[in-house]
């Protein structure tokens, strides 16, 4: 039988013994032996200490974002056991400022650095109160140009083609690339048929040059593409110019 207990509630099988509880706390049970012929009867009490059970967040956001892009959502919330009530809180932070929604976890921050951000479940009947940090790093986008060229372009036959320029650039990270496609075509733009061969190099991100070379080729390459994507993959411009050998 059950004597006490400070647990949300909690039941025992008068016959088995089994207890059910719910919530944490002390729940008190009474074992009595019925009297005999030979014995009196008898009782022993047992104190069963219960704990809430430990609880594990779970929250893989991007963390790599951009001045740019506050107020942040993150891309995904955190989710812990039981369904557990999320709230979130900023740690520390080494940018102008940042905040964040105590409820939804949206992110609003000026400048660059790093916030780090805490997500905690709150307790239930069943779990503990558990949390888990995260540190977004913010960084400036970069100051992109709108020019890119093909300077230079040395084309031996049976010699290796060194195609070189300039193009837009940015900060560091966020330098992107060149794309250079060498084709046998004698008409803009160069497709898939006619391309010998395709090289993508990076731009330096301190005077955005690029240079492109290949091996030897034993054909003369009548014109030279050059397309310049950023990291995020969007478009910046493309040249094309004749080339002779």
């Amino acid at each position: 039988s059950i004597v006490s207990t400070t647990t949300t509630s909690c039941t025992v099988n008068t016959s088995t013994g089994v207890l059910t509880y719910t919530g944490a706390g002390n729940c008190v049970v009474r074992a009595t032996a019925a009297a005999t012929s030979t014995y009196a009867a008898g009782t022993r009490d047992v104190t069963f200490a219960v704990s809430l059970a430990p609880q594990v967040v779970t929250w893989s956001p991007t963390t790599s974002v951009l001045t740019t892009a506050s107020p942040l959502t993150p891309s995904t919330q955190a989710t812990a056991l039981g369904g557990a009530a999320i709230s979130y809180s900023i740690v520390s932070t080494t940018t102008t400022s940042c905040t964040v929604n105590t409820s939804t976890g949206v992110l609003t921050y000026t400048g660059a650095g790093n916030c780090v951000v805490r997500a905690t479940a709150a307790a239930t009947s069943t779990y503990a109160v558990a949390s888990t940090d995260v540190t977004f790093t913010i960084t400036v986008p970069g100051t992109i140009g709108t020019s890119l060229s093909i300077t230079s372009f040395v084309n031996d036959v049976g010699n290796s083609l060194t195609a070189s320029g300039t193009a837009a650039y940015g900060t560091a990270g966020d330098s992107g690339n060149v794309t250079v496609v060498f084709c046998l075509a004698n008409a803009f733009p160069c497709s898939s048929a006619n391309t010998l061969l395709t090289k993508t190099v990076t731009v330096n991100t301190t005077n955005g040059a690029w240079t492109a070379q290949t091996g030897n080729v034993n054909k003369l390459i009548v014109w030279v593409q050059a397309t310049q994507t950023r990291a995020s993959g969007s478009l910046i411009s493309s040249v094309r110019g004749p080339v002779t050998g």
